[in-house]
């Protein structure tokens, strides 16, 4: 419990001066250490702040879910109207709605990691926001086609087929599980034939990525690859930093459009993106919980925010 109000922040008023003027709402982040939750986060104070109706507290769960049940039994002990919860585990979802059904019903909204149909058919007052991931693989496919049509060279050895290593997030997230499968069934689709030449899980990590990498670049294999596709880009960074050290340039394409991407893609160094919009889905979730906090009726309970596909020719949208 000492670590539960250690690393929660309190935005708005103070809880026990507004406790009966304004709704209490409580986050729960799997992790604030993941790149993409830690912009996530970022774009949740920023909006919190232009809210001093809402008396929001956010939590960081350090990946841990018995952390995370804590932080949300705390939450619902402290009256919150909603609940915002970054699953660690997607099957916890049942514990998650079990203690929010017995806490007057309270609302819960998922975000980010989709706990599936099931988990929010199972429950009236369940909720989530997030993306499609198969979306992200099957845009990821499009910068993929577009780029290997344009430039025959990225065929290194002329057999038509696209060799490809591929960086996996955690291996049991169900935006790896399917990402993963999504981007290789779209390039089939489109009629590529395609040969996984390396594959492993970088666990969306930066440096453990860098490392897979640089392991396979000093492996049999090394000479090919000719793509390689990351789950998010924290891992496509990594990949990067492997190729440079080694002095080898391959197209990268990852996933989030996080601002160091973007930077890099705008340099020519990683070869494209794909948008995951932070800043509107944290919009949504504020929208919906303002609207189940103050009773208002809400048709949508599912909330999926687009992804867009990122490279050379329309960075200038995302980056000056």
């Amino acid at each position: 419990m000492m670590k539960f109000a250690l690393r929660s922040l309190v935005l708005g008023l103070g809880f026990v001066a507004v406790a009966q003027a304004n709704p209490l709402v409580g986050v729960s982040f799997y992790n604030y250490d993941d790149n993409f939750i830690q912009l996530m986060r970022e774009k949740f104070e920023q909006k919190i702040a232009q809210k001093p109706h809402l008396t929001v507290l956010l939590n960081d769960a350090q990946n841990s879910q018995t952390v995370q049940n804590d932080q949300v039994q705390t939450l619902l002990n402290k009256k919150a109207k909603v609940i915002a919860v970054n699953l660690v585990d997607p099957a916890a979802s049942v514990t998650v709605i079990g203690k929010a059904k017995n806490q007057l019903n309270t609302p819960v909204i998922f975000f980010n990691k989709d706990p599936g149909e099931k988990a929010i058919n199972s429950y009236n007052n369940a909720y989530y926001v997030g993306t499609d991931p198969q979306q992200s693989g099957k845009i990821q496919a499009d910068l993929i086609e577009k780029h290997w049509k344009a430039n025959p060279t990225l065929d290194l050895n002329h057999d038509d087929v696209i060799q490809y290593a591929l960086l996996k997030g955690e291996s049991g997230h169900p935006d790896a599980e399917i990402r993963t499968r999504a981007v290789i069934e779209a390039l089939e689709a489109k009629g590529f034939k395609t040969e996984a030449v390396e594959f492993d899980s970088a666990k969306w990590n930066k440096q453990i990525a860098k490392q897979k990498v640089t392991e396979w670049l000093a492996g049999d294999n090394r000479d090919k690859i000719e793509i390689i596709i990351a789950n998010n880009d924290a891992m496509a960074l990594g990949a990067l930093e492997a190729t440079r050290t080694q002095r080898k340039h391959l197209p990268i394409y990852g996933v989030d459009a996080m601002p160091d991407a973007l930077k890099l893609v705008k340099a020519g160094e990683l070869a494209g993106t794909v948008l995951n919009d932070t800043d509107r889905q944290v919009a949504e979730i504020l929208s919906l919980t303002e609207k189940l906090a103050t009773g208002q009726t809400v048709e949508n309970r599912v909330i999926r925010v687009p992804y867009v596909a990122v490279d050379s020719q329309n960075i200038s949208q995302f980056i000056k």
